[in-house]
């Protein structure tokens, strides 16, 4: 059931540790970043038909320098992550070869392949920002020719002072877990209609 969490962000400042209503909190001024873009399409393989696309922020400045180092390199894992296990990458680039060679090797093997079109598009952007906390939002969809395309969305919050990245139970008061889960549960059924007797695995989702 952790999985649903992610929709009820609001919630936590009801029953964690955080006093502070979220609207009271004055937005920082320190935190200065730049948006990346990396692109790469179809008319860049003469061979292939690939898109590429990653948009993320880099972070030029912050209140010390514990946050502004803790997002820039969390960001960097979540970007630069190769789509294919045990390989290390350093540049976007690199995982653009990659997805090239795979594409090239596939059309060699199955000459017959329908040319679908390949994508990766990763984005990660900063969805709120208080005296507090900053959080982040990493999306990815990617098609690399399976059965169908896949789509991930992740969030993560950080210590505006320290730089460290929280938890839910490093910020749930005792005893609340289940409550959040129970409101959580209740909310996410009503957003997708789900009567409160409805099994969440047979309806395909992940608890």
């Amino acid at each position: 059931m952790h999985t649903l969490l992610v929709y009820f962000l609001g919630i936590l400042f009801t029953i964690t540790g955080y006093h502070n209503d979220v609207d009271s909190i004055p937005k920082t001024d320190s935190l200065q970043f730049k948006t990346i873009v990396f692109s790469r399409s179809a008319r860049d393989c003469e061979k292939c038909n690939i898109e590429m696309k990653f948009s993320y922020p880099q972070i030029t400045g912050a209140g010390n320098s514990g946050i502004r180092d803790s997002l820039n390199n969390r960001i960097q894992r979540y970007v630069l992550r190769s789509v294919y296990r045990g390989i290390k990458v350093s540049d976007p680039r690199q995982i653009y070869g990659h997805l090239v060679q795979e594409y090239d090797s596939l059309i060699k093997i199955f000459p017959d392949y329908p040319h679908h079109k390949w994508y990766l598009n990763r984005t990660v952007k900063i969805i709120a920002h208080t005296s507090t906390y900053i959080s982040l939002e990493m999306e990815e969809d990617v098609f690399t020719g399976g059965a169908h395309p896949l789509s991930t969305r992740n969030y993560e919050t950080f210590n505006e002072n320290t730089g460290q990245k929280l938890s839910l139970h490093g910020i749930i008061k005792t005893g609340m877990m289940d409550t959040l889960l129970s409101i959580s549960e209740r909310i996410f059924r009503e957003t997708r209609s789900l009567s409160p007797d409805t099994s969440l695995k047979k309806s395909w989702f992940l608890v």
